[in-house]
């Protein structure tokens, strides 16, 4: 396999909202792998079910820690590999000059408000297919506003689905992953992190992968100390 004129040394297959934190180590990324990584993003979902596939892919990054582990437990990648590297957070995003005001942070004490503003339709990530859409109805049920912005969801099957929903005036408003956010170039509130599941972004090499010793080079780089400020500038927290 080849990337441009280099042979690839590795395939990372990693969840969408990693891409900006991905795109800003490939250096790192490339160095620690001896060669061109190839990085392969999608939901964590649908790569899960690539993995299982038997898709070619030296090492998988995804959005939720559990999903990682079910396929520890079915031998898919190997266990002892596991490593977390950070953990995602969420925004709610409009476009800039909507005819309404986002509240400065979405939470209980602000959703009743966000449910009174002229919203029509509410993007979210589909469940079925990202932990962050999973993530999304968790803030809304705790929130206790479900019920109100159920006919008024689009589950989309791709964060960039999402974002196109609101470009294209589909959607009026979005829970995104906050760190696609400033490439979308929205205005965005903060999610209150504890009104739903952690979504851990957490790493393994494919068991079926011949370039082990490649993938756990460049798992040591994704969950170095030294690179949590990276994870941290682009919109995750600590581990």
């Amino acid at each position: 396999m080849t990337h441009g004129l280099l042979a690839v040394a590795l395939v990372l297959a990693a969840a969408s909202s990693s891409r900006p934190v991905l795109e800003a180590l490939r250096p790192e990324l490339e160095k620690a792998a001896g060669g061109a990584v190839e990085l392969r993003y999608g939901e964590t979902g649908a790569l899960v079910a690539e993995i299982r596939k038997g898709a070619e892919i030296d090492l998988f990054l995804a959005s939720h820690e559990g999903s990682v582990r079910r396929l520890a437990e079915d031998g898919r990648v190997d266990e002892a590999s596991l490593s977390r590297c950070a953990t995602g957070t969420l925004s709610l995003v409009a476009v800039k000059g909507a005819p309404f005001e986002l509240p400065r942070r979405l939470d209980g004490a602000t959703a009743l408000a966000f449910v009174k503003l002229p919203v029509r339709r509410l993007a979210i990530l589909s469940a079925k297919t990202a932990p962050e859409g999973v993530a999304a109805e968790e803030v809304l049920e705790a929130s206790r506003i479900l019920r109100e912005m159920q006919e008024k969801l689009i589950r989309s099957a791709t964060a960039e689905e999402a974002i196109e929903a609101v470009r294209t005036g589909t959607a009026d408003v979005a829970i995104l992953p906050s760190s696609l956010v400033p490439a979308s170039g929205f205005a965005s509130s903060p999610v209150d992190p504890t009104l739903h599941g952690p979504l851990k972004q957490t790493a393994a090499v494919v068991s079926a992968s011949t370039r082990k010793d490649a993938a756990l080079r460049v798992l040591d780089v994704l969950s170095a100390p030294e690179t949590r400020e990276t994870w941290k500038r682009l919109g995750f927290s600590a581990p």
